[in-house]
């Protein structure tokens, strides 16, 4: 599954707010690998989005929404997840969700339209699909795809009960492989199906990224538990420390005592989950998959930050994409084209984007890092109100 077109209305701080992740010219010399189809070549998409913005401005909201997506698309039936319901913001009015998106597998380009109120209830819920051509580039397929639209509201048969549209869509759905990891930052909120350190290989791994924060790591080892049918299930890994301690981690990076938590550093500690994020990306044999981290590298060095960023993108599937929030200013120096930024920012309470791609810079500008430190793209916070109390204002 690849994300090309998010629009999102009365959802979070989210007001007409629209996502474009496909950009409008092939490169001669691409930064980024693998930005279009292999079967249509014309067809580009962003393997790469860093979502850069202030406190509050909608980066792990946006995730939120992206999940809440994923979620019913995975289930037996359409139903809207309380991770969306929950979130409308005028309940009075129905929110709004509209999101484009290919299956590379058979070249499916979708169209995914729900409207829902603040109980769950679906009020109206559209779906067009159409087959890429090989010629077709993001222009020709999105008239296609519109057209097919227009098509498919004309023959739609109006009577039918939004419950039947919902599980013929679901039905849609249940053969296409596709797979998602997400990590916010405030809690724990990961889908994807777990990982299992079963491996020496993957014990090699993550022991070379648990010692890049943490010197004094010496080892890891499975953490195992054995079930009725005396069949050994890695249920997590043991940290061995080069002064004798070890910490007991879960497998979804969480210790089992506040005394273990301690025993590492805020950097480290948040990097176990990353650990576990970076092999679900370096040991994905899904043919598609989203990934979403959410800032859990902001305690770390600027420079494991963007070197962890350099190695998910480096192992990255052929077609998935990784979805990145920072605040982090040196993440501009990546080697990445410039529409693979995204920087959000909030105009009379809501979240809006803006995609330098747009604004006319080129496909790595340099000089981008230099308009964000003088905040022409709105993501520096105000500090008006810690000058006052400075001054005594």
């Amino acid at each position: 599954m690849i994300i090309t077109r998010l629009y999102v209305d009365n959802l979070y701080g989210f007001q007409d707010f629209e996502l474009d992740l496909t950009y409008p010219r092939k490169h001669s010399q691409p930064l980024l690998d693998f930005e279009y189809l292999e079967d249509v070549p014309a067809f580009k998409f962003k393997r790469v989005c860093i979502l850069m913005g202030t406190n509050a401005s909608g980066k792990t909201s946006l995730g939120k929404i992206l999940l809440g997506i994923q979620w019913m698309l995975n289930g037996n039936s359409i139903i809207v997840p309380s991770i969306l319901y929950d979130a409308v913001c005028n309940i009075d009015k129905s929110a709004r969700i509209e999101i484009e998106f290919v299956f590379s597998k058979s070249n499916q380009f979708i169209s995914l339209s729900l409207e829902f109120l603040k109980n769950g209830k679906i009020v109206t819920i559209e779906h067009t699909a159409i087959t890429l051509n090989k010629s077709d580039s993001n222009i020709t397929a999105k008239n296609r795809l519109e057209n097919q639209k227009e098509q498919d509201k004309l023959s739609r048969d109006l009577l039918n009960p939004i419950d039947s549209e919902s599980d013929k869509i679901a039905e849609y759905y249940q053969d296409k492989e596709f797979s998602f990891y997400y990590v916010f930052a405030e809690n724990h909120n990961n889908e994807i199906r777990p990982i299992r350190l079963s491996t020496e290989y993957d014990f090699e791994i993550l022991l070379k990224i648990l010692k890049s924060f943490d010197c004094s790591i010496i080892d890891v080892a499975p953490l195992k538990t054995t079930r009725k049918d005396d069949e050994d299930i890695i249920e997590g890994y043991t940290v061995f420390f080069e002064n004798g301690d070890s910490v007991k981690v879960t497998d979804n990076g969480e210790t089992f005592t506040q005394r273990s938590k301690n025993r590492f550093s805020k950097g480290t500690y948040d990097v176990l989950s990353v650990a576990d994020f970076i092999l679900s990306v370096i040991k994905n044999d899904f043919y598609s998959s989203i990934y979403f981290l959410d800032e859990k590298l902001s305690s770390s060095h600027s420079e494991l930050e963007i070197t962890i960023l350099n190695l998910i993108i480096q192992k990255l599937n052929r077609y998935s994409q990784f979805f990145y929030t920072t605040h982090n200013y040196d993440v501009l120096d990546l080697n990445l084209p410039s529409h693979s930024f995204v920087f959000l920012h909030k105009e009379y309470g809501y979240c809006m984007a803006e995609q330098p791609e747009k604004l006319g810079f080129s496909k790595n500008d340099r000089t981008l890092k230099g308009y964000v430190r003088n905040n022409y793209f709105k993501t520096i916070p105000s500090t008006q109100f810690l000058d006052e109390l400075i001054w005594g204002e």
